[in-house]
């Protein structure tokens, strides 16, 4: 069975966005759902996140690839607001794009979701490793499989050259703790 929503869209978040704390803090009313896993892709790092001082996540292809994450279930107002955050735009020119997919909850259940793919990946590089920390304490704290987050912890990490998150501005009506700038 594939479930969809009409009166709301389905997120599946593999990153920092999984957090509780970045979910308050970008100012979206997102329900957290449940764990689950997309099969097909593998989890890399690529660009460089001014804010963080490494590389952020981005799913890429790969048919033997799995990556788990949670789901949230995010009204269509807060939808739009989430993709501002998230820097989607409508006429393309943003840094990330919604990408469909099919995901599995705990329960089996299939069901529709949206994910944020990062618009241009470039070479892999290392993320820094208070990102990295952050994004494998989300995992732990989401419930994800005890040993996908301990393999999260164990990727090749950089420290960062200054203090971070270096804060960004998103406007108004964002707070902008834990929201990614992809720079150029």
């Amino acid at each position: 069975m594939n479930e969809t929503s009409t009166s709301a869209q389905y997120y599946f978040c593999y990153g920092l966005d999984m957090s509780e704390s970045w979910v308050s803090a970008s100012g979206v009313n997102a329900a957290f759902v449940d764990v689950a896993r997309l099969p097909g892709f593998r989890l890399g790092f690529y660009g460089h996140s001014r804010q963080w001082d490494g590389a952020e996540e981005a799913l890429v292809s790969d048919p033997a690839g799995e990556t788990w994450g949670v789901v949230y279930r995010v009204g269509f107002v807060d939808a739009d607001a989430l993709d501002s955050v998230k820097d989607i735009r409508l006429n393309g020119t943003g840094s990330r794009f919604h990408f469909p997919v099919d995901v599995f909850l705990t329960d089996g259940r299939k069901i529709a979701a949206l994910f944020y793919q990062k618009d241009a990946l470039g070479a892999p590089r290392s993320p820094s490793r208070e990102y990295l920390a952050l994004v494998a304490a989300a995992a732990r704290a989401r419930g994800l499989p005890a040993e996908y987050a301990a393999t999260l912890a164990r990727l090749e990490s950089i420290p960062s050259s200054y203090p971070v998150p270096r804060i960004v501005s998103l406007g108004s009506r964002f707070k902008p703790v834990y929201s990614c700038d992809c720079g150029a």
